[in-house]
């Protein structure tokens, strides 16, 4: 991979699952960083907190990923708070930079109507929950920028890895098998994309390096391009705890799908494939789930965990 000296990145919700991986590989490749969160003096909707550090760092790209509501149960309100304004609010600034940079944005497939399908970017929104709901509206005002920025907005679907909220899927398989409980699960028939978050935080950094200098709009999705049911996900977990001499007992219909449960949920990637040159190698489900767990329980055995 080409190395990123004399590049400097903006990235927002820095501390987050996928953006403390970004930041990493930034690091690693040489780019030079700036951070922002809302545990830093970095909460979007507080512009004036930042607005001078953003503007003397002057990135050439920016990756906003900064968002309430990927984990867990949000009020409505904070949703389009942190969601569309704080985005409204990123852009307007950077918009008065003296070069304004790339910017990639992280959107949900969250913000489709449900389909039997593979679901494309040409498909009609219609989010079920709040949280698909703040991102669509988010994504409408992003677009309003398009004469004045250029802005990819990606996406993006079930991403797994190290460092994933607790209530998630992998996080309460591995804690159940460590407790020696049965996972409770709803049917594992949905049919799902399952992304490593090191290959969305890879795609992320390339999508900015391979978006448009001059002013404009791209939506495209991300995933892995496999489709396969929950169960067979699920099956894998189990198959790497197992090398770790820990058995994990799926109990499947033993609760029922969450309200927002889409019995497919699964990206088209043939745009985004398109878009990046060279294509993005993925790890294999079983590389990525047996590194995701390594990970998890190694956190665990030294009482840390990244919420």
């Amino acid at each position: 991979m080409m190395d990123l000296v004399d590049t400097r990145w903006l990235v927002t919700g820095d501390t987050g699952f996928i953006g403390r991986r970004v930041v990493s590989i930034l690091h690693h490749r040489g780019a030079q960083v700036c951070g922002l969160n809302r545990g830093d003096e970095g909460d979007l909707r507080q512009g004036s907190a930042w607005r001078s550090r953003l503007l003397g760092f002057a990135p050439h790209y920016v990756l906003h990923l900064a968002a309430a509501g990927a984990s867990g149960s949000i009020a409505p309100n904070e949703l389009r708070e942190v969601n569309v304004e704080g985005t409204r609010i990123l852009l307007q600034t950077l918009c008065e930079s003296a070069a304004p940079p790339r910017v990639i944005l992280a959107g949900t497939g969250a913000e489709y109507a449900s389909q039997h399908r593979l679901l494309t970017e040409d498909d009609a929104l219609g989010p079920s929950s709040p949280y698909g709901e703040s991102k669509a509206a988010a994504a409408l005002v992003a677009e309003s920028f398009k004469a004045q920025l250029s802005l990819t907005w990606l996406r993006l679907f079930n991403i797994y890895g190290p460092g994933e909220a607790s209530q998630r899927l992998t996080p309460y398989l591995i804690q159940s098998a460590r407790a020696g409980a049965p996972a409770l699960l709803s049917s594992g028939e949905q049919m799902r994309d399952f992304s490593y978050v090191d290959d969305v935080a890879n795609l992320l950094i390339c999508s900015g390096l391979a978006a448009s200098r001059q002013p404009s709009w791209e939506v495209a999705n991300v995933g892995s391009g496999v489709v396969l049911p929950v169960r067979q996900f699920v099956e894998c977990v189990g198959a790497a705890l197992l090398r770790h001499q820990l058995v994990l007992e799926a109990r499947y219909d033993a609760r029922p799908p969450s309200a927002h449960d889409s019995p497919f949920y699964a990206p088209s990637v043939q745009k985004i494939n398109q878009m990046m040159a060279p294509k993005i190698v993925r790890t294999s489900l079983t590389a990525g789930v047996a590194k995701t767990v390594e990970a998890m329980l190694a956190a665990t055995e030294n009482n840390y965990y990244q919420p």
